[in-house]
């Protein structure tokens, strides 16, 4: 799986839940390549640990950190998709002649 629109020279942290296999699992393989810090999340211990090498435990991390975080996952697509509501809601192509909408947002 390649995640072509990442770019390497600003990679930072993701959050990848289902992470420890499947899609998730490859989209954390991907973008540990890219040399980003990822933070994976499963429903199975066993195949969560296999998944992941180096963790941090909450305990350690800093305020900043933790703000940090919650900008990168929970504000920054929330801000993405503010700023892409005007486009996605304005009529596109004709289908079974009736508009469609021109795009969705899914976030994973």
């Amino acid at each position: 799986m390649g995640l072509p629109n990442v770019p390497t020279d600003r990679a930072g942290v993701c959050l990848i839940t289902g992470g420890s296999n499947g899609i998730g699992l490859a989209a954390t393989q991907a973008l540990l390549r890219l040399g980003c810090c990822v933070v994976v999340a499963g429903r199975d211990a066993q195949r969560l640990a296999a998944a992941v090498a180096p963790r941090q435990a909450l305990n350690t991390f800093a305020d900043a950190q933790i703000e940090d975080v919650l900008v990168t996952n929970l504000l920054s697509p929330m801000r993405l998709v503010r700023s892409a509501l005007a486009e996605l809601r304005r009529p596109g192509d004709l289908a079974n002649g009736r508009s469609v909408r021109r795009g969705s947002v899914v976030l994973i």
